[in-house]
């Protein structure tokens, strides 16, 4: 009689799989809600394998300047700690979020896709 062997395979997540969160679409935002006071426009940019993104304000002094993205959950960051208190959901199509802080709720909302210049 012959032997039966049996072979495990065992995979795993690797430096260069897919990220484990949902990505936002860099672009032109509006965040809006009790946090930020009045609608503020930012430039945001995604970092997709490290899960985290940067938030362009300008003169936004106090307002969060990034943030992350776990699963669809999205954490905001600043110079005030009280950025730390705020927690969204992320749609699926990465293009709006909307959560608490403890100031209140707050909505981010895509406004115009950043274009490529990688073609020309």
């Amino acid at each position: 009689m012959g032997r039966i062997g049996w072979v495990m395979v065992v995979v795993t997540a690797c430096e260069g799989s897919a990220p484990d969160c949902t990505p936002l679409v860099d672009g032109d935002w509006v965040l809006e809600g009790a946090p930020f006071g009045t609608a503020v426009g930012a430039v945001l940019t995604m970092d997709p394998a490290a899960c985290t993104f940067a938030l362009d304000i300008g003169m936004g002094v106090g307002l969060p300047s990034a943030g992350a993205v776990s699963g669809d959950q999205l954490t905001l960051a600043g110079d005030d700690e009280a950025w730390a208190s705020c927690l969204a959901t992320v749609a699926a199509d990465g293009g709006s979020a909307a959560g608490e802080c403890d100031a209140g709720p707050f909505t981010m909302t895509l406004q115009e896709p950043a274009t490529s210049t990688a073609s020309r």
